[in-house]
C-alpha cells in the first residue's frame, strides 16, 4: 500500500535524523549500494530528465556553493580531473568544445586570435603536420627548441649565429619533394637563408 504525502515526509524526516547521528554508517551504506548498482543513478537521470528550471536551479545553488567553499570546489574539481577518464574522453571533450564555440562564437574567435599570436611556432608545426599527411608523407610533432638546441642555434646553410626570433626550420629534402616532415630531416636556418634556397634540392648548403 503506497505512503501519503504526510507518511513520505515523515520517513524522510527520520532517515534524515539517522544520517546525521550515523555519519559514517550512512556513508558506508551509500558506498556498497553505489558499488551494487552502479549504473542506477546515470539511468534514473536519463529516465527523468530535468526541466530547464531545474538546471537552472541546480546552476545556481552549484554556483553559490562555489562561492562560498572556493578551497574545497577547488579540491573537487583536482581530483574530478585526475580520477574521471570514461572511454570516450577526448570525443566528449571535442563535442563540449564545439558546442562552447556554437554558443559563443565571437569570445572563441578572439580566443584563436590571442593564441595565434601568441603561438605562431606552434600554428606552423600544426600546418606542416597537416600538409604531410595530405601528402602522405611521414611526420611527426617537433619541438622548435629542440631542434635550435640540437644544431647549437647555427643556420645549416651560412654557418652563422641565428638569432631565437629569427630561427626558421627547413627541410634537408624539400616538402616540395615530399620530404618527410621529421626531426631527423630539420635544421636551423635564417629566415632569409630559407627563403633564398627555397626548393632547390636536399641540402643545399649554399646560396644561389
Amino acid at each position: 500500500m503506497p505512503l501519503n504525502e504526510a507518511e513520505r515526509a515523515y520517513a524522510r524526516e527520520y532517515q534524515a535524523r539517522w544520517r546525521a547521528e550515523h555519519p559514517e554508517r550512512a556513508l558506508a551504506n551509500r558506498q556498497r549500494w553505489a558499488a551494487e548498482h552502479p549504473n542506477y543513478e546515470r539511468q534514473w537521470r536519463a529516465d527523468h530528465p530535468l526541466s530547464e528550471a531545474a538546471r537552472a536551479r541546480k546552476r545556481e545553488t552549484t554556483r553559490r556553493w562555489r562561492k562560498q567553499y572556493p578551497e574545497k570546489a577547488a579540491k573537487n574539481w583536482r581530483q574530478f580531473k585526475e580520477t574521471w577518464n570514461p572511454p570516450d574522453l577526448k570525443q566528449r571533450q571535442r563535442g563540449y568544445a564545439t558546442k562552447w564555440r556554437t554558443l559563443h562564437l565571437q569570445a572563441a574567435h578572439e580566443a584563436q586570435q590571442r593564441y595565434v599570436q601568441a603561438h605562431p611556432e606552434k600554428i606552423r608545426e600544426k600546418r606542416l603536420r597537416r600538409v604531410a599527411r595530405e601528402r602522405g608523407t611521414a611526420s611527426e610533432s617537433i619541438n622548435p627548441q629542440a631542434i635550435y638546441d640540437r644544431d647549437g642555434g647555427r643556420c645549416h646553410i651560412c654557418g652563422k649565429k641565428v638569432p631565437r626570433r629569427k630561427a626558421s626550420l627547413d627541410h634537408l629534402i624539400p616538402r616540395a619533394f615530399n620530404g618527410p616532415h621529421l626531426a631527423i630531416n630539420v635544421r636551423i636556418v635564417h629566415r632569409s637563408c630559407n627563403f633564398k634556397r627555397r626548393h632547390l634540392g636536399p641540402a643545399q648548403l649554399l646560396l644561389l
